[in-house]
């Protein structure tokens, strides 16, 4: 089971999952981003690809900007 996956399991099937997982794989899992970003929260796929670091986002109040911008370079560059 990847976290990806885990993701599209329905809410039961998803508890039981991650009752299974080990203390150190849930922490793992707090803070994997993918897994708790809504798709359009994720970089384009060439972002950081052939020096193109450029990426709007026009989005409203409470959308995840903030969160979208430090998650992408923490886990990029």
């Amino acid at each position: 089971m990847t976290m990806e996956r885990l993701k599209e399991y329905p809410v039961e099937e998803r508890r039981a999952a991650l009752a299974k997982l080990t203390p150190a794989e849930r922490e793992a899992l707090y803070y994997h981003w993918p897994f708790f970003a809504r798709k359009n929260q994720m970089p384009p796929e060439l972002w950081g690809k052939y020096g193109c670091y450029l990426w709007i986002i026009r989005a409203g109040r409470g959308w995840g900007k903030t969160r979208t911008g430090a998650e992408t370079f923490i886990n990029k560059i």
